[in-house]
């Protein structure tokens, strides 16, 4: 299959001009496979509410029967006195992103700059919490635990955890030293995803006493929305 210029994908936010070839195979009783490459001729690409040009663009389909193609992505964006640059790679499935910036900064300040055109440290409160959140976002939608780190160490919240289970990956942060903070995304392919399984899911867990806590939390499926109220008891063995 020739994918011809002037063939252009639209998603959320990012748009794209495309040129290729892909070759398609499907072996009498064996998977489909795809091979070749696409490349992005032009367009953006949103990262944190913001639009990037996209200067180089190539996904790799290598053969394989699961189809999973390689990205190596580049898209940059030029602010008075910045260029941001962000940098998308490993594959479709589980796609990274690292930012990189001219004059060089941190993580945690390109993103800042990106949203707000300064670094962290001349973040307002209300700033400062947008970024946490865009922060846990991207973490979860993307491989990029370094960039949400940067902005944990940025903050202060030492205490910033990571994790990712069952195609949820979740960030949060001790807000207190008895309120802990969650938020997480699946981040499963759309095909393994479980029906009715949150997209999103925000937690507070309120730690009353050594065995009692309430967790509150509010969440988002192809259900609808659904909020949950729980006054737990716990001990250790």
């Amino acid at each position: 299959a020739e994918i011809h210029r002037n063939t252009w994908v639209k998603v959320a936010g990012s748009s794209a001009e495309l040129d290729g070839k892909v070759h398609v195979e499907k072996k009498s009783g064996g998977p489909l496979t795809l091979l070749g490459s696409i490349d992005t001729v032009r367009g953006q690409i949103a990262i944190a509410g913001q639009p990037l040009d996209l200067q180089k663009g190539e996904v790799t389909f290598t053969g394989d029967p699961k189809i999973d193609p390689s990205l190596d992505i580049v898209a940059q964006r030029k602010l008075p006195q910045y260029t941001v640059s962000a940098n998308i790679s490993g594959t479709a499935q589980k796609p990274t992103l690292t930012f990189s910036s001219d004059p060089q900064m941190s993580q945690a300040d390109i993103l800042s700059v990106l949203m707000f055109g300064r670094p962290t440290s001349e973040l307002n409160n209300g700033q400062q919490a947008s970024l946490q959140n865009q922060a846990a976002t991207i973490a979860g939608s993307y491989a990029a635990n370094q960039i949400g780190q940067s902005v944990a160490d940025a903050l202060g919240l030492q205490a910033l955890q990571f994790s990712v289970e069952n195609g949820m990956a979740g960030v949060g942060t001790y807000l207190g030293q008895d309120v802990f903070l969650s938020a997480s995304q699946n981040v499963a392919p759309q095909t393994e995803q479980i029906p009715g399984q949150p997209s999103q899911k925000a937690t507070i867990q309120y730690y009353l006493t050594k065995h009692w806590e309430i967790d509150t939390s509010e969440s988002r499926s192809t259900l609808g929305n659904a909020s949950e109220l729980n006054l737990l008891w716990h001990t250790q063995y």
